[in-house]
């Protein structure tokens, strides 16, 4: 999931082990999620740490987000 500005411009993207997740919340609603940027740090800090996004879906009754399997203890 590639986050684009109002452009088309890629500027960042999901981490693997939410993808799974976000692409629920989309079923879900019908809709993709809103995706807002809460923080940008500078050009020298590395490209995976340059954006803090909040992201933010209507959720269900009885929706447990994070409950599946990957997200379980390991012990």
């Amino acid at each position: 999931m590639l986050l684009n500005t109002r452009n088309g411009a890629g500027v960042g993207w999901a981490p693997d082990y939410l993808l799974d997740l976000l692409h629920e919340i989309e079923e879900l609603n019908n809709a993709a999620p809103s995706i807002d940027v809460e923080h940008v740090n500078p050009a020298a800090v590395a490209p995976h740490l340059r954006l803090l996004c909040r992201v933010s879906a209507p959720q269900p009754a009885g929706y447990g987000p994070f409950s599946g399997p990957d997200f379980q203890p390991l012990a």
